[in-house]
Order: structure tokens, then sequence, then C-alpha cells
């Protein structure tokens, strides 16, 4: 699959290209792991949140532009989609490997993605606070 996708971006495959947009899947990385910081302390204080995940798994498929063409979505979806960080990560990657027409000017959907990095570090570091918080008062002892 790789030499197929190598051949496909043949024409505009370049090393720059390839640079920034692992640069873009790298900050979408680190957003995403800020999110799973914030389940990781919901699935230790609730036990049972699988309804979430199966909600946010559908979400990151088809609300991403993972699945379907992003632009072909209803305005209201689009902008929950804008609310996940590998939205932007994986258009700046088409954009920068396939030179694809991206969702708005790179330079905002950059900014996009150090905002949404820098949102879900604070959401992140709120919600570990509040669990460890949590944890002194009542305990973790079903762990």
């Amino acid at each position: 699959m790789f030499c197929v996708g190598l051949w496909f971006t043949s024409d505009t495959l370049s090393v720059t290209g390839i640079s920034l947009g692992l640069l873009a899947t790298m900050l979408s990385v680190a957003a995403l792991s800020q999110f799973g910081a914030i389940f990781a302390a919901l699935v230790l204080q609730y036990r049972q949140v699988t309804a979430i995940f199966g909600f946010f798994n559908l979400a990151f498929q088809f609300l991403t532009g993972m699945f379907i063409p992003f632009q072909l979505l209803p305005m209201p979806l689009q902008v929950l989609g804008w609310c996940l960080p590998i939205t932007f990560g994986m258009d700046m990657l088409r954009y920068y490997v396939m030179r694809t027409k991206p969702l708005m000017p790179v330079e905002y959907e950059w900014l996009a993605l150090f905002v949404q990095l820098l949102f879900m570090s604070i959401m992140a570091k709120f919600v570990v606070a509040w669990l460890e918080r949590n944890a002194k008062e009542q305990g973790l002892h079903y762990i």
C-alpha cells in the first residue's frame, strides 16, 4: 500500500512536503495523546465509558474526512469535525504530499492545530488533576 501511495504521489512528493506533512501529523498525535489522557482519567474514575469511546471512534472515522471527503459533510458536521485535531493534521498531510485543496488557508490550519494542542493539553491537565483530587478523597481502591 505504501508503494501504491508513492506511485500516486510521485508528481507531487517533495522532501519539504513530507517534512511539513509529518510535522502536522506529529502535532495531531500530540493533541490526540492529550485526548487519551483525558479518556484514561475518565476510565479510572467511571469505569464504564465504552459508549463515549464508541462515539469518538465513529466521530474520528466520519467527521475528520478519513473515509468520506470532509467538504461533502453538512456544515453542522463540519463544525464538529473542526473540533477534532486529526482533521487538520490529515488535511495538511494530504495538502503537502498530494497538493490537494486545503479546507481553509494552510496558515489557519496550522494555527487551529496549535490551538487544539494547547486546549487539549490544558483540558488533560485539568482532568488529571481532578482525578487525583477525587482519588485522594474517595480512593481508587477498585483498580
